[in-house]
């Protein structure tokens, strides 16, 4: 279900703080108040975070089929681990440039704030520049 959908189910004075919930985690004590008091908001809450979750088990997955022994190894820069790894996430990417617009926007949101919440964000970000600049 689209994140636009969902918020049909939140009073119209929620829904700032809902999609700000949905991103971020992050909650007023007075938005979970409600939350703890509205089934109709709570169900679109279930919802959101079962997308996120089914979009964060798809990149999984594509990423999985590098294999663990590979990733590992990738640290050697043998080039069929290389090359292995650059094909996976080019097919990610491609993957999510075939999803709807509004569905392809959440999984780079939800993406962003993964990686932002990762220890390794500073690496994370160089790694992105380089491709952009790559690109």
């Amino acid at each position: 279900m689209e994140p636009k959908a969902l918020l049909t189910h939140i009073k119209p004075e929620w829904q700032n703080a809902f999609s700000q919930f949905v991103k971020t985690g992050e909650a007023t004590d007075d938005f979970l108040v409600y939350l703890d008091k509205d089934e109709d908001a709570q169900q679109a809450v279930e919802k959101a975070f079962k997308a996120q979750a089914a979009a964060f088990e798809n990149l999984a997955g594509e990423m999985k089929k590098v294999g663990a022994a590979q990733i590992s190894q990738a640290a050697t820069a043998e080039p069929y681990v290389v090359e292995s790894l650059s094909a996976t996430v080019a097919g990610a990417m491609e993957k999510i440039l075939d999803l709807p617009a509004r569905e392809r926007i959440q999984v780079m949101e939800n993406t962003a704030s993964a990686l932002r919440a990762s220890p390794k964000l500073a690496d994370l970000r160089s790694v992105v520049q380089k491709l952009e600049k790559a690109l």
